[in-house]
């Protein structure tokens, strides 16, 4: 017997200083992310940081697509330091976080 998964509300999740790399969802995934935001997931739009997609990656692990050539989801949660982040692809077009502390930032 397969148990129903009690979603939250979108009020119940803290933010946390963690992001969701390559967050490609099925139809299930983006209908719970619905359930939980009232907002569309988008895979352009949506903030990696977003307590929803922090919740379904850590609590519904079959919300996820399979990479054609991996066979396995590219998801990863991966933790962000200090709260500032960026985003860039890396050669295999896959989703990597940037921190303030790997730019070699240059003074005037």
């Amino acid at each position: 017997m397969k148990m129903k998964m009690k979603t939250p509300s979108i009020g119940d999740l803290p933010q946390e200083e963690y992001v969701v790399l390559d967050p490609s969802m099925t139809e299930e995934g983006e209908a719970l992310f619905k359930q939980i935001t009232g907002e569309d997931f988008s895979f352009e739009e949506t903030p990696r940081h977003h307590p929803a997609l922090l919740w379904l990656a850590r609590h519904a692990p079959q919300v996820w697509t399979k990479h054609a050539v991996f066979g396995r989801p590219l998801r990863r949660v991966v933790a962000i330091e200090g709260g500032v982040y960026a985003l860039h692809l890396d050669e295999t077009c896959r989703e990597q976080v940037r921190l303030p502390s790997d730019i070699a930032w240059v003074t005037v």
